[in-house]
């Protein structure tokens, strides 16, 4: 697609979106709250079937015992995965964004398309994503680079 292209797509974006109320920073905040709490219950109730099907210590409990944290973290990881695919299988929401009464779109085809979402999710394990929630800061990284916006769902 030529920068002329993305130009006009833009537009027809900017128009668009016009008519859908972009969430705020702080309701944003709280989908993230909401989102990593979630994922930390759901990985630890797993750690904890998983440490008693294996005979082996519980989730994060290795901190205390010197063991190496591997094996928690991977579970952690897999744990967000999953999670976070429920915003591609439930058209942009996941459990936070239901609560808040959002929604993610693409900003060109306003459903989530699968590149979409891959680029979303890889982008929230990068470390510095979450200094891009930071006021004045206008775009959320995972948004930027895969081309979504989070709006209200009214």
């Amino acid at each position: 697609m030529n920068l002329r292209s993305e130009q006009i797509l833009d537009s027809e974006f900017l128009f668009e979106t016009s008519k859908r109320k972009k969430a705020p920073l702080g309701l944003r905040i709280v989908n993230f709250l909401i989102d990593s709490l979630t994922c930390y219950i759901l990985a630890s109730c797993l750690g904890i079937i998983l440490g008693h099907v294996s005979q082996q210590d519980y989730l994060f409990v290795g901190i205390q015992n010197g063991q190496d944290l591997f094996q928690d973290y991977l579970i952690l990881v897999i744990i967000y995965i999953f999670y976070y695919s429920s915003e591609f299988i439930f058209s942009g929401k996941t459990f936070g964004k239901y609560l808040t009464n959002t929604r993610a779109i693409h900003r060109v085809n306003r459903e989530l398309d699968t590149s979409s979402f891959l680029l979303r999710t890889l982008w929230r394990f990068v470390p510095l994503n979450l200094f891009s929630f930071l006021p004045g800061i206008d775009e959320r990284w995972h948004d930027l680079y895969s081309k979504t916006i989070v709006v209200n769902d009214y």
